[in-house]
């Protein structure tokens, strides 16, 4: 799956842009993770977002173990294994959780014109939020700082996909 994820990345982003190095390995492991999930979903594995979820949060609650978090919007690439693994499990939740509050079509369509409309560009996370609110019309600057700027799980994300897999919907 990991050719496939890599693949939608680069579809959604082509050759088109590149990734701003504050927000690079972040962005990308968030967009790879959440490809994986959305792929599945398009193939009509629909159940697999749920488990998804809960495959991603037990990673993160397993990864806090190991290393304090950092909040998204700091790590990098050089920071040690132990801490970038709490960053690879949240960052797909970040896009996840953005499907919840734009609805699917509208985060696919803000990340094309993310892409479209940035060619030849350095994009980072600011990028994002202004492509997604052009899409929305919403003000989603509280969405991405309990996201990006914070650590945990914000929102009530955690225990409402928590309570999901528990029920089995």
């Amino acid at each position: 799956m990991g050719l496939a994820e890599n693949a939608l990345v680069g579809t959604w982003f082509g050759q088109q842009v590149s990734l701003r190095p504050e927000a690079a390995w972040t962005l990308r492991k968030g967009l790879e993770g959440y490809a994986s999930i959305a792929a599945a979903r398009a193939q009509g594995h629909a159940p697999e977002r749920e488990q998804g979820i809960n495959g991603l949060l037990n990673d993160y609650d397993e990864a806090r173990t190991q290393a304090v978090e950092k909040p998204l919007s700091e790590m990098r690439l050089t920071d040690p294994w132990e801490q970038r693994r709490i960053g690879a499990a949240k960052a797909p939740l970040f896009f996840l959780a953005l499907e919840d509050e734009c609805g699917p079509e509208v985060l696919r369509r803000g990340i094309a014109n993310l892409a479209g409309n940035l060619r030849g560009e350095d994009v980072g996370w600011t990028d994002l939020r202004a492509a997604l609110e052009a899409e929305t019309g919403k003000n989603l600057a509280g969405f991405f700082r309990g996201w990006l700027d914070r650590i945990g799980i914000p929102g009530g994300f955690y225990s409402r996909h928590r309570r999901k897999t528990a029920n089995g919907n």
